[in-house]
């Protein structure tokens, strides 16, 4: 008899991996968002030629 084959156990239950990419890079894009928002709050990110 051959032994059984387990799959790796994971904290996700039965959750595809592309389902868990798109959260992935759904929060990470979130948190982009964020900072930027942040960031251009405090000062004028970039500036196109000319002076400060």
């Amino acid at each position: 008899m051959e032994p059984e084959k387990q799959a790796p156990v994971s904290s996700v239950s039965e959750a595809p991996p592309d389902l868990i990419n798109s959260i992935i890079s759904a929060v990470f894009l979130v948190v982009v968002a964020i900072l930027t928002v942040q960031e251009k709050d405090r000062r004028h990110l970039f500036y196109v030629g000319g002076r400060q």
